[in-house]
């Protein structure tokens, strides 16, 4: 075609120059001599058809297209349009691996958009490989936004980070800061080490994202005689193949940090008596003799001072008497038939004396000038009541519910299972709408009674719940929808 339009090219460079632009391509040249329809009508297609149509439905018609139309430049159409045929990767992606707060870049979509369209292309015994100017699937960036471990790792906001460190560090008090800058050290001296951090109230759900040892690693719960530790061994042999000094350090040379409180729940032990409870303990492998050893002795939880910077004596006594406990230096009694003591006394003024009605104390309590303070947010979040019984939950929630004033919201419910269920029509099937009228969740008021319809109406006022089920879980399967 080119031949037939240029007149006296004497090299292929100026057969494909068009207006003094060297173009990389015969057919580049062809359209800019517009010598080649273009693509515009499979363009307009796409623009139309990504008003109504999912994510999903626009793969499928571009394969189509791919397959079947003759498409001149089919990564120009792409490129124009992998956004529209992207728009529900993210949504997948967080479905697929149980990750709500998924953040994905646009090479990292873009990757799994075009693995779903080779799909539908493999359908046809076609391949993306057949069409030269589309990209294809990087392999080692889809292997590495699988990994769960490297996803979680990397899901996080550099920005957002620092604004957070900052804000902590400068709350930390004396015993943190201590240990805040000898980690930080180790870190960037690469001294390595293992420390271990030893306070009240410490546990893994206080972290974000975070997890005990054994769930990270997967060390396994019951170990046998003379084991070793399996992550210091995995740790030396990676970390020793580029420095072989590090085989012979703890964990490889990597600072290693641990942290927990001795004083909640130890490790259980099928009955097991104390010092076999004793014995499972960190503080009793052979690790222990190389760590370094932080203790807290301040419970944050619990503020000691008072608003105008004054020591509240009976705060501080509590907190006393905790670790006390905790410690085993408050004295205990067995019942009959119990092998070991077990049983303590709780202080007087540590307990809320109760009048006719218990809830109405402890409401009281917790929340004083309630009727007043409803709307201080600082003021409801800085108090909670724990129960580990479900009904109490629910009657607490009512009494307070009663105390919120102001207008209540009406939610009907529409009682049945959610059409967008991989399995509805089985869901359907095992949950009825009977079935469904009668579930009541601690985290929501009472229902009322069934109607005769299909659907429930429920006062919901627009305020928070003010008390949490210390153990709360409900089946993903018989959850109502709202």
């Amino acid at each position: 075609m080119l031949l037939n339009i240029v007149k006296g090219p004497r090299s292929f460079e100026e057969l494909r120059t068009f207006d003094g632009t060297l173009h990389h391509t015969f057919k580049d040249a062809c359209f800019a001599y517009g010598l080649l329809h273009d693509d515009r009508e499979w363009t307009e297609a796409i623009s139309e058809v990504k008003i109504w149509a999912s994510g999903a439905q626009l793969r499928d018609l571009f394969a189509t297209m791919l397959l079947f139309c003759n498409i001149t430049n089919p990564l120009r159409l792409w490129e124009q349009h992998w956004e529209d045929l992207a728009d529900d990767i993210l949504h997948k992606k967080r479905k697929i691996f149980n990750f709500p707060d998924l953040t994905l870049i646009d090479s990292q979509i873009k990757n799994y958009c075009l693995v779903e369209i080779q799909g539908v292309l493999h359908k046809h015994r076609k391949s993306l490989s057949d069409f030269p100017s589309l990209p294809l699937p990087d392999p080692s960036l889809l292997t590495q936004l699988d990994n769960r471990l490297i996803r979680e790792e990397l899901n996080y906001n550099i920005k957002d980070m620092k604004n957070l460190h900052d804000n902590l560090f400068r709350s930390l008090n004396p015993e943190q800061l201590t240990l805040y800058e000898r980690l930080i050290k180790a870190v960037t001296n690469q001294e390595g080490g293992l420390y271990f951090l030893y306070g009240p109230g410490i546990a893994s759900l206080l972290l974000p994202g975070g997890r005990t040892a054994h769930s990270r690693f997967v060390i396994p719960l019951e170990l046998m005689e003379n084991s070793t530790c399996a992550l210091d061994k995995t740790l030396r042999d990676i970390l020793g193949s580029k420095n072989e000094a590090n085989i012979h350090k703890l964990f490889g040379g990597m600072p290693i940090l641990l942290g927990g409180d001795f004083r909640q729940i130890l490790p259980v032990i099928p009955k097991g008596k104390r010092q076999e409870v004793v014995h499972a303990c960190i503080n009793r492998s052979e690790l222990w003799k190389f760590c370094h050893l932080h203790t807290l002795l301040r419970i944050m939880r619990v503020n000691e001072y008072t608003f105008d910077g004054q020591i509240d004596n009976r705060k501080r006594a509590f907190n006393k008497w905790v670790l006390d406990v905790g410690d085993g230096n408050v004295p205990a009694s067995s019942k009959d038939g119990e092998d070991e003591p077990s049983w303590i006394k709780i202080p007087k003024e540590f307990i809320v004396k109760h009048g006719i009605n218990p809830i109405e104390t402890i409401v009281d309590t917790i929340f004083p000038d309630f009727n007043s303070r409803q709307d201080d947010e600082d003021y409801l979040l800085e108090r909670a009541i724990l129960t580990p019984r479900n009904d109490d939950v629910d009657a607490i929630n009512k009494h307070m519910f009663k105390k919120l004033q102001g207008e209540t919201m009406t939610f009907n419910s529409s009682d049945e299972i959610c059409k967008g269920s991989t399995d509805s029509i089985e869901q359907q099937q095992s949950y009825p709408v009977e079935y469904l009228n009668k579930l009541d969740f601690p985290d929501n008021p009472d229902k009322r009674p069934a109607p005769s319809i299909d659907t429930l109406e429920i006062e919901v006022p627009d305020k928070p719940n003010f008390v949490t089920p210390v153990l709360h879980a409900v089946s993903e399967r018989s959850k109502t929808k709202l």
